[in-house]
């Protein structure tokens, strides 16, 4: 069964995710909102060092924060990992950034049936590093994404791709 959650004032702090995906949060066929919020300092040994996205779930951002965040020395995805179909929204002055990972998508990471879509002047995916990989802000594979108005800056990655996509539609407005 899909369930659905609304956060409001929320701050998920210092969490571990051991030998597992997703430090701040793991959200598998559901649906969040986080509103107001933060995710921030958490770890994951794996994948997704804030959170972690499986089988089309949908977290959508609304002023609120995924940072300092990291993914294990093989992770992906130090803020935010979406595979299996998921979707991430930002809006309204939503950031992704400082998290960092061992291998790509220091920011975001998503794969080729998942979507990011950041919406908004004040919405940015900034200061992100993948350590050895590629997608300091976004690593792209296959997947969609969209950005309008949203600024992609200030972040780094080990290969000199600091924003990789491969085979993925991506529109930037």
């Amino acid at each position: 069964e899909h369930a659905t959650a609304h956060l409001r004032r929320v701050s998920v702090r210092n969490c571990t995710a051991g030998a597992r995906n997703g430090g701040g949060m793991y959200v598998e066929a559901a649906t969040v909102s986080l509103e107001d919020s933060e995710v921030t300092g958490n770890a994951a040994s794996g994948s997704g060092g804030g959170l972690a996205l499986f089988k089309y779930s949908a977290v959508t951002l609304v002023r609120s924060a995924v940072t300092g965040n990291s993914a294990g020395a093989d992770g992906n995805g130090g803020g935010v990992i979406l595979q299996s179909a998921s979707t991430l929204t930002a809006t309204e002055g939503s950031v992704v950034g400082w998290n960092t990972c061992g291998s790509s998508g220091g920011g975001v990471w998503l794969d080729g049936t998942s979507r990011a879509d950041f919406t908004g002047r004040d919405v940015a995916v900034a200061g992100n590093v993948a350590l050895r990989g590629s997608g300091g802000g976004l690593f792209i594979f296959g997947g969609s994404a969209v950005l309008r108005g949203a600024s992609v800056a200030g972040n780094h990655a080990g290969d000199p791709n600091a924003t990789a996509v491969k085979n993925a539609f991506t529109v930037i407005k």
